[in-house]
């Protein structure tokens, strides 16, 4: 083990000489005799005057090193008295002091004989000095230690992005095995490039410029870490995007929250009470009213229901049901489920189809060119179908309409292909409402209040915000961090519009495009 020793070279060397030129002094002087400490008079801190002995005067001196409250100074010294006591004393400054009196058991003044010298003891040899590695092998030991400490560091480092990245790629996989389809469907040769198999049928390639779409890996890997892991709790959380809409002051044009379930009981919002979830539901829900049980992290839609109390009995995602399947479904939950009141949708919304929430995806950004000033990359009008359940989520069989951002105007609706070729809709397949052409109402205040709202998230810079529009304007029903690319590409490349290739390079996501 190297021993450190403070201080530079030469300082260390003179220090060393000094304690070698005390310790031969004291080896050639013997040990010194018992002698008392020489002091001036006491000024009531413990201070005095130098070369002047306290029991010349009778006035009190400090001796830290007593330890007993009487001891009998026996040690000759040129101006001590023989003969004196040292009493210890407590003084007015709280402090422990000693006075030299005479003894007892003489007058004052007398002489005693004075005590028999001590033998003096011998000279103890002195140690050898510790051997001492050359300053060089020092240096070098220190530098290989520094250096296999950055090694670690950097090892430990590269594992967590290894494991990182492994994660990110099986969650790929996954996605691409998640697609019910045919094998004929799979596309392995797009792998490689980065786009699942149903991506690639999506964007029509490879008639279409592949660098222009932002990648499914890309959006796994890159687009994700774009915001900080410890941030994107704030969204990825519902109940925390709650809490911090009603902070913000938009708790006015956020989806009003029920209850949040967990262990069986219910805390009931805006009350502070909890209560069980059969009572919950049987007696905090009113007849007729449209809940929607999600849980707190989530995205496709997966483990969202409907539930509506009727005068009847109850009804799950359209369909009829009892008590018990309600509350059994909930219970089998494992991890909290949040209770949202469903919104009233607006005429226009609702026309497009009525068995569903028909909401609106829009993603913003910060336009680097204008000081991070953010902008509306994107909007899509998602709308639910027979086929997703009733639930407007894409990746369940919802549709897809572009929204002019200038405008609010509707393109066609894409939906997600069962085979090779891209399905379009102009009127909903279901409803047979028309779809293209359609315009969004209160287009103007929707586009105010995501803009508003990414302005004071602007630490999180890449939302995707899920709106509601309400017979009365807009409604935050959720944002995400990480936005699906399917649902937004399937109108064009994301990457066509510059302010968007600019952000997306800038944070790594992209490369820079070739020529």
């Amino acid at each position: 083990m190297i021993r450190r020793r403070d201080g530079p070279p030469r300082r260390r060397r003179r220090r060393d000489q000094r304690h070698q030129r005390h310790r031969r002094h004291r080896l050639r002087a013997g040990p010194d005799p018992p002698r008392v400490r020489r002091r001036g008079p006491c000024d009531g801190r413990g201070r005095g005057r130098r070369g002047e002995h306290a029991a010349d005067s009778g006035r009190h001196c400090h001796r830290a090193s007593l330890r007993a409250s009487r001891l009998r100074c026996v040690a000759p010294g040129p101006r001590a008295r023989v003969g004196t006591i040292l009493t210890l004393q407590n003084t007015c400054s709280g402090r422990r002091r000693h006075r030299m009196e005479p003894a007892a058991d003489q007058p004052d003044g007398a002489a005693r004989p004075a005590a028999a010298p001590t033998p003096p003891t011998p000279p103890t040899p002195p140690k050898p000095p510790a051997p001492s590695m050359p300053r060089k092998v020092v240096r070098k030991s220190r530098q290989i230690v520094r250096r296999a400490r950055q090694k670690r560091r950097h090892w430990r480092k590269e594992l967590r992005k290894s494991r990182q990245w492994a994660q990110d790629y099986r969650k790929f996989v996954r996605k691409e095995f998640r697609w019910e389809t045919s094998p004929s469907m799979r596309r392995p040769q797009w792998w490689a490039q980065g786009f699942l198999s149903r991506s690639a049928t999506i964007y029509g390639l490879p008639n279409a410029d592949q660098q222009d779409y932002v990648t499914d890996v890309q959006r796994y890997t890159r687009a994700k870490r774009m915001v900080h892991e410890h941030l994107q709790e704030v969204l990825d959380n519902k109940f925390s995007f709650f809490l911090l809409m009603n902070q913000l002051g938009l708790d006015s044009d956020v989806v009003p929250l029920l209850g949040l379930y967990s262990r069986g009981e219910v805390h009931v919002f805006p009350h502070d009470d909890q209560v069980p979830l059969r009572e919950f539901l049987q007696t905090r829900l009113e007849v007729g009213r449209r809940v929607f049980v999600k849980p707190l992290r989530g995205a496709e839609g997966r483990f969202v229901v409907s539930i509506r109390r009727t005068e009847d009995g109850w009804r799950m995602n359209g369909e009829d049901c009892d008590f018990e399947e309600v509350a059994a479904w909930i219970e089998a939950r494992p991890k909290p489920m949040l209770f949202e009141a469903a919104v009233p949708q607006a005429e226009a919304q609702a026309r497009l189809n009525p068995a569903s929430t028909n909401t609106l995806r829009v993603l913003t950004l910060p336009d680097l060119t204008r000081g991070k000033e953010p902008f509306i990359a994107v909007a899509v009008q998602r709308i639910g179908t027979a086929r997703s359940n009733h639930v407007d989520n894409w990746t369940r069989g919802g549709l897809s309409a572009k929204v002019d951002v200038e405008t609010g105007t509707l393109s066609r609706a894409g939906q997600l292909p069962d085979d090779h070729t891209q399905v379009w809709h102009t009127v909903h397949p279901d409803s047979g409402a028309p779809i293209e052409g359609a315009t969004v109402p209160f287009w103007e205040e929707t586009k105010q209040l995501v803009l508003d709202g990414a302005k004071r998230l602007s630490f999180l810079e890449y939302i995707g915000w899920d709106i509601i529009i309400s017979p009365t304007g807009p409604v935050i029903l959720e944002a995400n961090v990480n936005s699906g690319m399917n649902v937004l590409q399937v109108h064009g490349p994301l990457l066509k519009d510059e302010r968007v290739r600019r952000y997306f390079e800038k944070r790594g996501v992209v490369p820079k495009k070739r020529d």
